[in-house]
């Protein structure tokens, strides 16, 4: 059985920052997050992916998640994070 050493998580979520940058390329809008937080977003995504995908049986422990993968639960994150945004700033 293999298991989800540290270093797996960080090299997950530094592919994670490099998705959320581009989710914000796919999602260009004027918002108060910057492209710091949405690295961020996409960084923590890209980990949630990860277990969520180890969990359903999409892959093993010691596997990745695919781009794909990432780039949707980045724009999710993204989009989730606009929703609660816009909803405090109005």
């Amino acid at each position: 059985m293999e298991k989800v050493t540290p270093v797996t998580i960080v090299f997950i979520f530094l592919g994670g920052l490099i998705i959320g940058a581009l989710a914000r390329l796919a999602m260009p809008t004027k918002d108060c997050g910057g492209i710091a937080l949405t690295s961020l977003l996409g960084g923590a995504s890209a980990i949630v992916a990860g277990f969520l995908g180890q969990f359903l049986g999409w892959f093993s422990p010691a596997q990745p998640p695919g781009f794909l993968i990432c780039m949707m639960a980045s724009v999710a994150a993204l989009t989730v994070y606009r929703v609660v945004a816009f909803r405090f700033n109005s």
